[in-house]
């Protein structure tokens, strides 16, 4: 059941993931393998893997790690200005002012992200106590 549970997780991710890509530039996904079949492939991602293969799917290349591309684009002012496919950047689980984790932003405070390698790709609240506490800046890549 685990495996039934991944993937219909992954179907899910996928979707958002679908979306915002298909927002980011106006085209579908162009993905020609189901996500279960990427399984593999996803779980050796970190969160910076993930956020730079979204965006490469797209002919967008954005440097490997979070904290170079919290150096890319132009800054969103508020959390109150986010739009679909921002990049939002957070502080470690120890907190403080360097970015460890890099997410792109849905809609209506909602993300998605790899948390961890091997976890697959989730969808959290900006507003949840973890998250709200660790966010530093977000980053416009598109206009």
């Amino acid at each position: 059941t685990t495996g039934v549970w991944y993937c219909s997780a992954m179907l899910k991710a996928s979707t958002v993931v679908a979306k915002v890509s298909a927002t980011l530039v106006a085209a579908s996904t162009g993905r020609r393998t189901s996500p279960c079949a990427e399984k593999q492939a996803w779980n050796r991602s970190d969160c910076s893997d993930f956020v730079g293969k979204v965006y490469r799917a797209h002919g967008l290349r954005l440097p490997r790690t979070s904290e170079k591309m919290a150096l890319e684009g132009e800054e969103v002012p508020s959390s109150a200005d986010l739009r679909m496919g921002d990049l939002l950047f957070f502080a470690g689980s120890t907190g403080g002012s360097a970015v460890s984790h890099v997410a792109i932003y849905v809609n209506n405070g909602i993300f998605i992200h790899q948390a961890q390698p091997g976890e697959g790709v989730r969808m959290e609240s900006l507003y949840s106590d973890y998250y709200r506490k660790r966010y530093l800046k977000a980053r416009r890549i598109i206009n």
